[in-house]
């Protein structure tokens, strides 16, 4: 039985490993803004599926420490219950795009924000891949194309040097830019895609397609800067750039919020979008690739995640 209302999941292995260095930091942070809780610490991805299971009968509140994959699986067994349990976030990750876009972007804020117990419902997105009656969740962000093709790159590069593991969030933007120029010469990309959004339907050819739901993407890009986990609605990103070059020139520009880069990223906002392709695309949520198909749908679930958010963030 639990002995606090609070249950704190930490995964050791969030941001290659250097979580576990900043467990005693952070468990001083909650006690020291009379957070009590019950501290579980995961051993694999399948013991923190579990692990959130079982808090969820247990526990209403729930507070992840990892980075974003954990935050996603900590969220489908809260969404998967309905028994109306508030997450909190600690970023521990090598990105932490949704601790950033719940105004929590370091530990100290985080444990500020869930000592104040500021909370808002948030939107859940949803990929299904009918053909295979396939359906995974993300909180942040779903992409097919090179989003895809570069996290498989770095994974693969990252496990043939596994001392360099711990320097993963130092070196990931140079891995990745060659994991983009293996994907451009590779012709993994761009893309030939039919983009359906209510009644209007798109043909696109692009290197990059994102479903936003919140801001940040691959820690700090905006492509679609009104992008909001709390409006109902999801933002699709195209990215037309058709080499590694004109990519980068793109990507750079969608770090700012003027009108200049509209040339090069389209957005498209919908409460839902399905998108085709001639052959099996792969698609990935929070960063974990989720499967393949010809269609692919995207959706929300308006409000169905309660989390704790810092007071001061702005409630759009």
């Amino acid at each position: 039985m639990p002995k606090q209302n609070t249950a704190l999941i930490f995964n050791p292995s969030s941001g290659g490993g250097n979580a576990e260095r900043k467990r005693a930091f952070v468990e001083s942070l909650l006690r020291r803004r009379g957070v009590r809780y019950d501290l579980y610490v995961t051993e694999s991805e399948s013991h923190l599926v579990e692990t959130a299971a079982r808090a969820v009968n247990a526990y209403p509140m729930i507070i992840g420490a990892g980075g974003d994959t954990t935050f996603t699986l900590i969220a489908e067994q809260i969404a998967g219950a309905a028994q109306g349990n508030t997450m909190g976030v600690i970023g521990l990750g090598s990105v932490n795009d949704l601790a950033l876009d719940l105004g929590v972007p370091t530990p100290d804020l985080a444990c500020d924000a869930i000592a104040a117990g500021h909370v808002m419902d948030m939107d859940l997105g949803v990929v299904s891949i009918p053909e295979f009656e396939s359906t995974s969740c993300f909180l942040g962000t779903a992409s097919l194309g090179l989003g895809v093709e570069v996290n498989r790159f770095v994974d693969e590069w990252m496990s043939r040097r596994p001392a360099l593991e711990r320097f993963r969030r130092i070196i990931q933007i140079p891995v990745s830019v060659l994991g983009m120029r293996r994907a451009f010469r590779s012709k993994a990309v761009p893309l030939n895609l039919q983009i359906l959004s209510g009644t209007h339907v798109r043909e696109a050819s692009c290197s990059l397609l994102v479903f936003n739901n919140i801001g940040p993407y691959a820690g700090g890009f905006r492509p679609s800067p009104d992008a909001s986990p709390f409006d109902g609605i999801l933002d699709c990103s195209v990215f037309r750039a058709q080499s590694l070059l004109a990519f980068l020139k793109t990507a750079r520009m969608s770090r700012r919020t003027t009108r200049k880069r509209d040339a090069e990223i389209s957005v498209i906002r919908s409460e839902s979008f399905t998108v085709r392709s001639e052959c099996p695309v792969e698609v990935q949520a929070d960063g974990e690739i989720v499967g393949a198909g010809e269609e692919i749908f995207f959706g929300l679930r308006k409000g169905a995640l309660q989390v704790v958010v810092h007071p001061d963030r702005k409630q759009t």
